[in-house]
């Protein structure tokens, strides 16, 4: 696995090119729209610097060989301040590295979230179930984190130290056939081995061997570490903390706009003009990914009827119905592909208005003809499946069905909007 690293930053990007990605507009972004990944479009959120979970952080857990102190302490602050936790895997993570890298208070405040996830409702979906990956989650926090247990050259090693919140914790291990009992309190740390051979472990660097009596180790001095801001996304945060400049961004790297007033567009959104032009090309572009795919199965199905043994025996109805709808699939899909085209032929002009109008049309008529082809399709199976008495009532009630279901449906909500608008002057 290859981890990319931003030179002129100083941290490893989640993937390549990402430090170059625009900020995200936390300051801009409303409460309500957390958990973002329900509210903002995939398209967009891969191309900001904005992430669900940290990644990169949980990186640093599994392999802290791969990186430098000084790296590890580089990359949380980087994450922390655009890490948004919309999945209740994040907490437990952040709050191991949180701990190796000194901001205990901070790991604290994560450990809390992912043990009380479901006691307090946290992510508002407990009565669907518990969250089991957050629970173990918990017990890594306490272990990994506050007792700072690693995997190092074969064996275990410990950097224990307990945020102000914490007066003591004690928890027990099997490893390789031993079991193990650790107790941490704010000033030392015993290790019993309760059974098991002799073994060998270490405490903060240090060689410890571990036999019939408990070993007693000093925790030494943490380094002072500065506070750093978190994103609270859409839970409830068990503490405010200090806040510091989130990560500077790179010089070549496109700004966040957050230091000026959004003009309200007409849907009551802070939003720019083109910004809503990007938006509604993404939606767009989502809405064609759902039509397209169906269309294009349509097609290939209807362009290997002519090929099957069966077609020989058609009527001439049949036939002109396969002929039609054949012809009528193309042209549906030439209309639902054509935004896009016509979006890649105009990138980079300074076109995106016109082209989200030109594509809006593209796919309303790309429906208009839609409906036919679907229309036709059960008419031409439901005529050769069991005959044309029962085929025609079927297709018209088909054609009925999606014509109200897509174009009468939004009537009402059309007509409610302009009502809203009121008259315009």
């Amino acid at each position: 696995m290859r981890l990319p690293f931003d030179e002129v930053l100083g941290v490893h990007p989640q993937s390549e090119g990402f430090t170059h990605h625009q900020v995200w507009d936390f300051e801009n972004t409303e409460p309500e729209k957390y958990p973002l990944l329900l509210h903002v479009p995939y398209f967009d959120l891969y191309r900001k610097q904005v992430v669900k979970q940290a990644d990169l952080v949980l990186a640093m857990q599994l392999r802290p060989d791969a990186f430098t102190p000084e790296q590890m302490r580089r990359n949380f602050a980087y994450y922390e301040a655009i890490t948004v936790r919309d999945s209740s895997l994040s907490a437990c993570t952040q709050a191991v590295v949180a701990a190796w890298t000194g901001h205990l208070d901070l790991a604290f405040d994560y450990l809390a979230e992912a043990a009380l996830i479901d006691l307090d409702d946290l992510a508002g979906n407990s009565d669907h179930g518990v969250h089991i990956a957050s629970m173990a989650g918990t017990w890594t926090a306490v272990v990994s984190g506050f007792g700072g247990m690693q995997y190092e050259n074969g064996g275990l090693a410990f950097a224990p130290r307990l945020p102000p919140a914490l007066s003591r914790i004690s928890f027990g291990l099997r490893w390789q056939g031993r079991q193990i009992r650790v107790e941490i309190r704010p000033e030392e740390a015993e290790y019993r081995l309760v059974s098991g051979p002799p073994m060998r472990l270490r405490h903060h660097g240090e060689p410890l061997a571990l036999a019939d009596e408990p070993q007693v180790r000093a925790i030494p001095a943490a380094e002072r570490s500065s506070r750093l801001s978190s994103r609270s996304g859409g839970r409830r945060r068990a503490a405010t903390r200090e806040a510091e400049p989130a990560p500077a961004a790179r010089a070549d790297a496109p700004r966040s706009r957050a230091g000026t007033l959004p003009r309200v567009s007409e849907e009551g959104r802070g939003e720019r003009p083109l910004e809503r032009a990007d938006r509604n090309m993404i939606e767009l572009l989502q809405e064609l990914r759902v039509a397209q795919t169906g269309v294009q199965i349509l097609f290939a199905f209807l362009l290997s009827l002519s090929f099957t043994n069966r077609f020989e025996s058609v009527d001439a109805f049949q036939r002109w119905t396969y002929v039609v709808t054949l012809l009528l699939s193309v042209v549906t899909a030439g209309l639902l592909v054509a935004p896009a085209a016509v979006h890649r032929m105009t990138f980079g002009r300074g076109l995106k208005f016109e082209t989200v109008r030109v594509g809006h049309r593209l796919f309303t008529a790309g429906l208009a003809t839609l409906a036919p082809t679907l229309t036709g399709s059960v008419l031409l199976v439901v005529d050769v499946a069991v005959g044309r008495d029962v085929a025609v009532p079927v297709a018209a009630c088909v054609g009925v069905f999606l014509l109200g279901l897509w174009f009468v449906l939004p009537l009402p909500l059309l007509r409610r909007a302009r009502a809203a608008a009121g008259p315009r002057g």
